[in-house]
């Protein structure tokens, strides 16, 4: 009997003594990279999240699994990441700027939508950033407005030990390609602004033979599709010399990449421009790659 009760008491003390250092290993902190977010005060799971830190701007890109977005956008102090205890989003910011995409088809949610009357719409904080490990902590806390109907949403989340990417890459060669009433157009210089008064960049190709081609953006566009307007920030138009210009009556532009930290930008058109001395061209197939 003796000895049962002693083996009893040993199984227990090993069963103790298990649990003990299972709760213990429990509380150890983990290395894992997560993110939780909440919008309007109920989780918001990302099926996927990237982040960067080059140009000294940090990027963190989240997307659900329904499609939804949160984008955030901010210009560090190099070598002082950590040292502030917040950086402010701000109304009329587009460098440092979060944005949340509810629904592809539609106006994103975004911090620069607000006006100046409003307080300063949220703040992003960092931890950590690591730029031997490459990897980032921190929480953020930002209200989002959208102009179309002057909704609202209120986007809290942290990050946890994100890896982030620095790489550099190439600056890739200026190009701008496309097909004129069905004939090969390709640009010899292409020169490509970005006009911080006007909030557009423009991307002019410019051909031996003195004609042109001129596509005009929003200067901070996502990739997607836009249609072209006769008069607005999207717009297109081909001019046959110097002097005379045929602007896009309908057509599209496509943007495939943009980094406006690399300055870089990619993309193709087509469209139909018509003047009423000059009659029409066709545009189709164009390429272009801009670079300002």
């Amino acid at each position: 009997m003796q000895r049962n009760i002693s083996y009893i008491l040993s199984l227990l003390l090993v069963v103790s003594l298990f649990s003990c250092k299972k709760k213990t290993d429990d509380l150890t902190p983990s290395n894992d990279p997560s993110l939780t977010t909440k919008v309007d005060g109920t989780v918001w799971t990302a099926k996927n999240f990237t982040a960067s830190y080059r140009y000294d701007v940090f990027v963190l890109n989240a997307k659900s699994a329904s499609g939804q977005s949160i984008i955030l956008r901010m210009k560090l102090v190099p070598g002082h990441e950590t040292d502030q205890a917040f950086y402010e989003f701000a109304y009329d910011n587009d460098n440092s700027v979060g944005i949340f995409v509810e629904k592809e088809s539609e106006t994103p949610f975004s911090t620069n939508q607000y006006d100046m009357n409003k307080p300063v719409p949220g703040t992003i904080s960092f931890t950590k950033l690591d730029k031997t490990s490459k990897k980032v902590s921190g929480s953020f806390k930002i209200k989002v407005r959208r102009v179309t109907d002057n909704g609202e949403k209120e986007l809290t989340g942290t990050f946890e030990n994100l890896t982030f990417d620095d790489v550099i890459s190439a600056t890739p060669a200026k190009v701008m390609t496309a097909s004129v009433d069905a004939a090969s157009w390709t640009a010899t210089a292409v020169l490509t602004a970005s006009l911080t008064l006007q909030k557009t960049i423009t991307i002019k190709g410019n051909a031996a033979n003195g004609s042109s081609i001129l596509l005009t953006l929003p200067y901070k566009t996502l990739p997607g599709t836009y249609n072209t307007a006769m008069f607005g920030s999207t717009a297109a138009q081909y001019n046959p010399t110097s002097v005379a210009e045929m602007k896009a009556e309908t057509g599209n532009i496509t943007i495939t990449f943009h980094d406006p930290d690399a300055k870089v930008i990619k993309g193709t058109f087509s469209f139909l421009a018509k003047d009423d001395i000059l009659g029409q061209k066709t545009i189709t197939a164009g390429n272009f790659v801009g670079v300002y």
